[in-house]
């Protein structure tokens, strides 16, 4: 088990896969499936998961970045409003 350097988030390995908790929100919040017999699980600074084994050796690195709903009903927008992909953009114009 290891964890995000501001402590917001959990990460547990087990077979099969990383289960992804959000402490600030306590609650379960993704499951990233996994190959392999990964035992060890570290967290490093660029937020990337380093997931090792020793027998068979085995290293893989994982970027994660979490992936935010964000509600915009009822916002204005361009283009067709059942489009497959939406692009949000935040301004600030003070």
């Amino acid at each position: 088990m290891t964890a995000s350097f501001d402590g917001k988030l959990i990460f547990s390995l087990t077979p099969g896969a990383i289960l992804v908790y959000a402490a600030d929100e306590n609650r379960f919040i993704e499951r990233i499936p996994l190959a392999g017999g990964f035992t060890r699980i570290a967290f490093s600074h660029d937020e990337r998961l380093i997931l090792s084994a020793a027998d068979p050796a085995q290293l893989k690195i994982i970027k994660y970045d979490r992936v935010y709903d964000i509600n915009i009903v009822n916002r204005p927008f361009k283009g067709a409003a059942d489009a497959k992909v939406t692009l949000v953009v935040f301004d600030d114009y003070q």
